[in-house]
């Protein structure tokens, strides 16, 4: 008996130095994670007219086919661009779009695949990132990287929004401080309110900034530009 006493004194430490180890590695993961995402380096602070314009030409499109199955709104950096330029941020070559996932979740993948094949545009799911990307399949594609749309969740009735996707799981930390935002932003109805973004009005969360306040919550009140700009 005194032996097996001796031998948990013994690794109870290492038991918890081990865990200490495991939690700061896991914590040190998801802050790279942000930090790389927040970080970023882009090679043109500001796009060529043409390329901004069938950037705006590609979510209009893809508002168009989200509308027929459900009302999607502008999310990160998109969402800065329509509330600051009314337009994408000048260095963007891709856009960001928030959808109602529980409702999505009902409609086939084959019937949404295919309201996107009738705009010309093709649609892949993201298991690891929890999220659709979208592709021009025409002229529209040039020059701009996929508009992506992400399904939001109030997963346990909280009143809290979240992502899903493996990456979501895995990282909790990073998606908890960065990718969940009060219901009440987006809930409908009743309708959410339009902004103009590249000449036409969109759906966008309620409370003006305030949901960029969950998403950015340590730099939401200044713009902040891709380094070397």
């Amino acid at each position: 008996m005194q032996c097996n006493a001796r031998k948990i004194r013994f690794s109870l430490p290492k038991i918890l130095i081990g865990l200490l180890i495991v939690v700061s590695l896991y914590y040190f993961i998801n802050a790279h994670a942000w930090a790389k995402y927040a970080n970023f380096k882009t090679k043109l602070c500001r796009r060529t007219d043409a390329d901004l314009a069938k950037l705006v030409r590609r979510v209009h499109a893809v508002v168009d086919v989200l509308d027929s199955l459900r009302v999607p709104y502008l999310m990160y950096g998109t969402l800065w661009g329509a509330l600051r330029y009314e337009n994408p941020l000048p260095w963007d070559d891709d856009a960001d779009l928030g959808v109602d996932g529980d409702s999505l979740s009902r409609i086939a993948h084959e019937e949404i695949a295919a309201a996107f094949e009738r705009r010309g545009l093709r649609i892949d799911w993201s298991d690891q990132y929890g999220r659709y990307r979208v592709y021009g399949a025409d002229e529209m594609g040039e020059g701009v990287d996929g508009i992506d749309v992400m399904p939001f969740y109030e997963y346990w009735r909280d009143g809290w929004m979240r992502r899903r996707g493996i990456e979501s799981w895995m990282f909790f930390i990073n998606y908890r401080y960065h990718h969940t935002f009060p219901a009440r932003l987006v809930q409908t109805p009743p309708a959410l309110p339009r902004r103009s973004f590249g000449g036409r009005n969109v759906s966008v969360p309620r409370e003006g900034i305030e949901i960029q306040r969950h998403l950015y919550r340590n730099d939401w009140y200044r713009e902040t530009i891709p380094l070397g700009c």
